[in-house]
């Protein structure tokens, strides 16, 4: 699937994800599974922000989750 956000806003959402586990005493590279980034994300606005533009589909989302949550494994296919 091709990327549908671009890097600065990838790179934007990875802080808002870094500051939202950090307080928990967490790295991004500790979220392993897939259920536990959408939840982040979730948490940090990253979905609410995405979802914005009504052409963008969870495979749009999971592009950018790979990137943000390098040690998550996404099993779902899109």
């Amino acid at each position: 699937m091709a990327a549908r956000f671009d890097k600065d806003t990838v790179a934007r959402w990875k802080a808002q994800a870094e500051a939202h586990v950090s307080p928990k005493g967490k790295r991004l590279e500790d979220i392993r599974n897939a259920i536990d980034a959408w939840a982040v994300a979730h948490g940090c606005g990253i979905t609410d922000e995405a979802y914005q533009v009504r052409s963008v589909h969870d495979g749009h989302i999971v592009t950018a989750l790979r990137k943000i949550f390098p040690n998550a494994l996404f099993l779902d296919r899109y």
